[in-house]
């Protein structure tokens, strides 16, 4: 199987900075080398750069044994300041298809249209009946609009470390890549076609939530929601007066042996309150999508992120959303050089970017 040239994608999160080189072919995604590593503190917030030296750093440590020309560089971002949307419109060419997108996103946005990036996908195309009963050729098509200043930081930050960017997208696009369609590399209805099933994908970040909900195999929409597990891991600090890195890693396990009983009361009303908080945000926005979908349900909830590897998790959404809830990491058709066992628990941060490489597989 002759795999795509490889590519190198940087995705920043506001913890964590994700790298992944690899390549796809024929629906099979090959993973050379990844790695998970910390983000500079305050240096990126809801996907933007703050600190363009320090990121261009980061990244000039990562690439400089690497070969670098013989890859295609790829930056994912995830942004609470990201606007999707679905139109329909009469089919017409490209050009006249553009100019129809941005008129319908001038009444959308807050600021002028030229301090945007602005793309479209034509989502399907349709056959509609006109007021007057002739049968009209319609398109619908999403459109993605996101800051310019966000997308100009990126492509400075590369310049610093000397590197050109190839392809800019948007973690909503990824993840639609992995977890949508027919061929699946998330394993769940293996069993059946999977381009009918409603599946909603919750990123738990570190300072922010996002939400996917796809329909059909296609993005139905995206949302942020404000509140991440920094908020968690903050109050386990400031109660046992312990940094942060080690709260967090209290956050996970849970496990609070030799702790007074008042302070875990404590952390545990904080945690169900920032959960429960979350959750009736996700509540909202799911019962938006079944209110305005074809079939009017959510099959299935997978959770990713750092978040969804706190213990008990995966059960207390199920129970609040009574919708099954997995974690997004049971995979196939993913080729990596490393223990499986732990690229699994990796993938529940690297699912935002890695979706990516599908995009090259032609």
């Amino acid at each position: 199987m002759k795999k795509n040239k490889q590519s190198i994608i940087f995705d920043f999160g506001s913890k964590e900075t994700k790298i992944i080189i690899g390549s796809s072919k024929d629906n099979h995604i090959f993973i050379r080398d990844y790695a998970i590593v910390p983000t500079p503190p305050e240096a990126v917030f809801n996907g933007r750069i703050y600190s363009k030296t320090e990121i261009g750093d980061l990244i000039k440590d990562y690439i400089k044994d690497k070969p670098i020309k013989k890859l295609n560089m790829m930056v994912s971002i995830s942004s609470g300041d990201l606007i999707l949307r679905n139109f329909d419109v009469p089919k017409m060419e490209e050009s006249e298809l553009r100019t129809a997108v941005k008129f319908e996103l001038e009444n959308l946005l807050p600021e002028p249209i030229d301090n945007y990036v602005m793309d479209f996908t034509i989502l399907e195309e349709y056959k509609d009946t006109s007021d007057d009963g002739e049968e009209v050729s319609m398109l619908k098509v999403q459109t993605a609009a996101l800051p310019k200043y966000i997308v100009e930081a990126y492509l400075l930050t590369f310049q610093k470390a000397g590197i050109g960017i190839d392809i800019v997208d948007i973690q909503s696009n990824s993840v639609a890549k992995l977890f949508g369609g027919r061929k699946k590399l998330i394993k769940d209805f293996e069993d059946e076609e999977t381009i009918d099933k409603n599946i909603a994908i919750i990123d738990l970040g570190y300072q922010k939530t996002s939400i996917t909900i796809m329909e059909y195999g296609k993005v139905f929409l995206n949302r942020t929601i404000n509140i991440g597990g920094f908020e968690i891991t903050k109050t386990i600090g400031d109660i046992l007066d312990m940094d942060l890195a080690e709260a967090e890693r209290l956050k996970v396990s849970q496990d609070y042996s030799g702790i007074e009983s008042s302070a875990i009361e404590e952390i545990q009303n904080t945690i169900d309150r920032l959960n429960q908080e979350i959750i009736m945000e996700i509540n909202k926005i799911i019962e938006y999508f079944i209110s305005r979908s074809i079939q009017k349900k959510l099959d299935r909830v997978y959770l990713i992120g750092g978040g969804a590897k706190a213990k008990g998790i995966v059960e207390l959404f199920e129970k609040e959303l009574n919708i099954v809830t997995k974690l997004g990491n049971d995979y196939r058709n993913i080729e990596v050089n490393t223990d499986e066992t732990k690229f699994s628990e990796d993938l529940l941060y690297l699912c935002n970017s890695l979706g990516i490489l599908l995009r090259e597989d032609k």
